[in-house]
């Protein structure tokens, strides 16, 4: 085979390979709300919530937030979050203790 040859194959498998994976694609966090991820069992979700009260921000950040539903957040880094933020939230679905709470993959304050 000559080098055109094999660089029509190498083309052509790339766009089968894009094409496959633009087909099967499933974000892992798509946009819910906190009873939607709270209603089902290993739910995950990005969020868009305000933040009601910080109840502890280093080492670990717990706070309270609300969209229309509240729920406790467990985010295992240090924050500087403060109340009134509006914040998303990338969240799991962890239930501690017959609560359902949420842990925080990643948090990022919307500006």
């Amino acid at each position: 085979m000559d080098d055109k040859t094999l660089a029509k194959i190498c083309i052509v498998i790339t766009i089968i390979g894009m094409l496959a994976l633009a087909v099967t694609y499933k974000p892992e966090f798509e946009r819910k709300t906190i009873g939607e991820i709270i209603e089902k069992e290993n739910s995950k979700g990005l969020v868009f919530a305000k933040i009601e009260y910080v109840i502890k921000s280093a080492p670990t950040t717990l706070l309270i937030v609300t969209d229309g539903n509240k729920a406790t957040v467990f985010y295992s880094k240090q924050t500087s979050f403060a109340k009134d933020d509006f914040v998303w939230i990338y969240a799991e679905r962890k239930e501690y203790e017959d609560k359902n709470e949420l842990y925080a993959y990643k948090m990022v304050k919307d500006t």
